[in-house]
């Protein structure tokens, strides 16, 4: 059992003893005896495009998840099996709250070999992530499962269009709700806590299309469908400069399992 292992069974169990000295007024006595079982545990990594190393980790209300199924077979007797679904929230920890707190997701097991088979739910119900693992439990022992959820990437497609009537046009993509949608979220400034925290800064279409922050001639790019490949599901705000003296801001949201994602930004009716 590892030090993580052990500083968590003490903390589960003196919540569940404090839990059961305010039903025996009398007193309480330490069990002998420790149970054994799973405590479930998972995080979401905002990946982004390839070779952008800038990794951080969502809330549920950011990577849009919900739920949280297992589906427990015992090895041993296969016909010994059960579903349990847990709140998004019961068991999300950022890397952070991982080391100092405890999961409401726990399993009573006793002592032997099982499957776990593993799903993150998003709205409707539709799976985002999937994963199987094997694991054996020891008497009075806790077993720390720890998830790593990768939903599938999602490609934004702009479909530019009426590129005649602009001289310049830029953009760049931020989150819609920062505090919201990332798990240690800290403003980059701290006099400007509501100061827009952008996705990422180095985003390119496959035709050229940056989103950068700068603008540059509508001349030098190409009407059509532009894609932004290998997004992670969420909700953003685009902001486009150069259609207007202020800044267009375009809402995006791209759910989990959609596959692609397309929007048309006629550029002689602007939506905004």
């Amino acid at each position: 059992m590892t030090s993580i292992e052990r500083r968590r069974a003490r903390t589960r169990w003196a919540r569940k003893l404090a839990a059961a000295c305010v039903l025996i007024p009398s007193g309480c006595v330490f069990p002998v005896n420790l149970t054994s079982g799973v405590e479930l545990t998972w995080f979401v990594a905002e990946v982004g495009p390839a070779g952008d190393d800038d990794e951080r980790s969502r809330t549920c209300e950011g990577a849009l998840m919900r739920s949280f199924v297992v589906r427990i077979t015992d090895l041993d007797e296969p016909s010994r099996h059960r579903r349990f679904q847990y709140a998004c929230e019961d068991g999300l920890q950022s890397p952070e709250d991982f080391v100092a707190q405890v999961s409401d997701a726990f399993l009573d097991l006793r002592a032997g070999k099982y499957r776990l088979d593993m799903r993150a739910l998003g709205d409707d119900a539709v799976a985002i992530y999937e994963e199987t693992r094997e694991v054996k439990i020891e008497d009075q022992r806790a077993r720390i499962v720890r998830v790593e959820i990768t939903p599938e990437p999602v490609d934004l497609e702009l479909d530019l269009r009426s590129l005649d009537v602009c001289d310049d046009l830029g953009g760049k993509l931020f989150h819609a709700d920062p505090a919201a949608a990332l798990a240690d979220f800290e403003p980059v400034d701290e006099t400007q806590p509501d100061a827009p925290v952008a996705y990422r800064s180095d985003l390119e279409s496959d035709r050229g299309l940056r989103l950068d922050g700068d603008t540059r001639p509508c001349a030098d790019l190409d009407g059509g469908v532009h894609t932004l490949a290998a997004l992670d599901p969420g909700r953003y705000e685009l902001h486009l400069h150069g259609l207007a003296p202020d800044v267009c801001e375009v809402p995006v949201v791209l759910p989990p399992g959609a596959g692609s994602v397309r929007i048309t930004l006629d550029l002689a009716n602007p939506p905004c």
